[in-house]
């Protein structure tokens, strides 16, 4: 039993090693190709204070391809994150946003939002998607508690089922009518 727990932890080591080999792979990568080209050599010198790299390749770098580069890791890594809290808030390894209806709550307070404050801003539509999305997470947590659909919900995976009732009752509420 010991062995292969071992084993389990080299190989996700070894896991961990290649895909974040990767990212800074894509990452010196996406600093580089460009408009403007930028030689690595460069980017470390850049990186190391050095002189001999013209102004325009360190302003091209630092104002554009880094903070580029860094968004889109960060961004990656919040995506990542808000799919394994999904999953392990609703105990399904196929829990997404999408999936479980919040993703139709986020576009109903959106669109209500767009006609309700008649703004040009972006901002009173993205408040209105983000409470429509967290409306219908309360929904759907509601709905998994609820007690009128026992009879439905019996058996050994009753909390899927559970989970397939909210979800149904979830589009049907933030489904967009025609």
């Amino acid at each position: 039993m010991k062995s292969s727990t071992v084993r389990s932890q080299k190989y996700i080591t070894i896991l961990f090693a290649g895909v974040t080999a990767a990212i800074l792979f894509a990452a010196v990568i996406s600093a580089c190709v460009g408009k403007y080209p930028i030689s690595f050599q460069e980017i470390l010198h850049i990186l190391v204070g050095r002189d001999g790299v013209s102004d325009m390749t360190r302003r091209v770098f630092l104002t554009l391809r880094l903070p580029r580069t860094l968004m889109a890791i960060l961004s990656g890594v919040a995506l990542g994150l808000a799919g394994s809290v999904y999953q392990l808030i609703f105990k399904n390894p196929l829990a997404s946003p999408d999936i479980i209806g919040i993703a139709g709550g986020a576009n109903l307070g959106a669109a209500a939002a767009i006609v309700l404050v008649s703004s040009s801003s972006v901002l009173p539509t993205a408040i209105g998607a983000f409470w429509g999305g967290l409306a219908a997470v309360v929904c759907v947590m509601l709905l998994t508690r609820a007690p009128f659909h026992r009879h439905l919900c019996a058996g050994r995976h009753r909390h899927q089922r559970r989970v397939q009732v909210s979800y149904y009752g979830a589009q049907i509420l933030c489904r967009p009518r025609q």
